[in-house]
C-alpha cells in the first residue's frame, strides 16, 4: 500500500505542475549561449531551470532531486546526451526527456525515439519552440501519471471484489452448516466436532485467525 500511495502522490504533483504550468527543468548543453538563452526563457515561462554543461554534472543533479522535464543536447564530452537519455528512462522513468541536437543524423533521431525521448528539436530551434515542447512534456507527463492511478484504482477494486466473494462464500457456508444442523442433530454435532478440530490444528500450526 505504501508504493500506491507513493504513486498517488506522484500522480497528484505532476498534475498539480501541469495545471499552474510550471515544471523543474534541468537544460544540459556544453555551449554556454545554448544554456542560458533556454533557462531565461523556461524561467520567464514561470519554470524552476538548472543548466549544467555534462551529462555527468547532469547524473549528479537528478540524484540529488527529481526534475519533471530534461532538455538534453547529443554531442557532449564525456557521455553524449542519448546515453544520458538511457540513464534517465532506467532510474527516472516519468521525467520527460527534450533531445537537441546540431546534428540532423536520422541515425540520432531513431535511437532516440527508441529510448522513448519525449520529443526532438534541431539546432537552431526558436525558443517559443522550446516552451511548447516543455508543456507538451508536461502534459503526456500528466497522462503517463493518470494511467497509473488508474491502475491503482482497478487494483483495489479487483481486491475489494474478491473481499465481497470471500464474505459471500463463507456467509453461503454458515447458512448450509445452520440448515444441515436443523435438519439432522447428529450432523449438525458432527460439523460443530470438525469446526473445532480445524481450529485446534491451525493454532497447533500457527496459523493466523483468518
Amino acid at each position: 500500500m505504501s508504493d500506491k500511495r507513493s504513486d498517488q502522490a506522484r500522480v497528484g504533483a505532476a498534475t498539480a505542475v501541469a495545471a499552474a504550468g510550471q515544471a523543474r527543468v534541468l537544460v544540459v548543453d556544453d555551449e554556454h549561449l545554448i544554456r542560458k538563452s533556454a533557462c531565461k526563457r523556461l524561467l520567464r515561462d514561470g519554470h524552476d531551470c538548472i543548466a549544467v554543461e555534462s551529462a555527468v554534472e547532469a547524473l549528479q543533479r537528478l540524484d540529488e532531486g527529481e526534475f519533471d522535464v530534461v532538455v538534453t543536447d547529443i554531442n557532449m564530452p564525456q557521455m553524449t546526451g542519448i546515453d544520458l537519455l538511457r540513464m534517465i528512462k532506467e532510474r527516472q522513468p516519468d521525467t520527460q526527456v527534450i533531445v537537441i541536437t546540431g546534428n540532423a543524423d536520422l541515425d540520432y533521431a531513431v535511437e532516440a525515439l527508441r529510448l522513448n525521448a519525449d520529443d526532438y528539436m534541431v539546432k537552431p530551434f526558436k525558443l517559443p519552440q522550446l516552451s511548447h515542447a516543455v508543456q507538451r512534456a508536461l502534459e503526456h507527463r500528466v497522462i503517463l501519471k493518470q494511467n497509473v492511478e488508474y491502475r491503482l484504482h482497478l487494483e483495489e477494486k479487483v481486491e475489494e471484489q474478491a473481499r465481497q466473494i470471500e464474505r459471500l462464500f463463507l456467509e453461503g457456508l454458515a447458512v448450509l452448516a445452520a440448515a444441515i444442523e436443523a435438519r439432522d442433530q447428529c450432523t449438525g454435532e458432527h460439523l460443530d466436532r470438525v469446526t473445532s478440530y480445524a481450529l485446534s490444528t491451525g493454532s497447533q500450526m500457527e496459523l493466523d485467525e483468518q
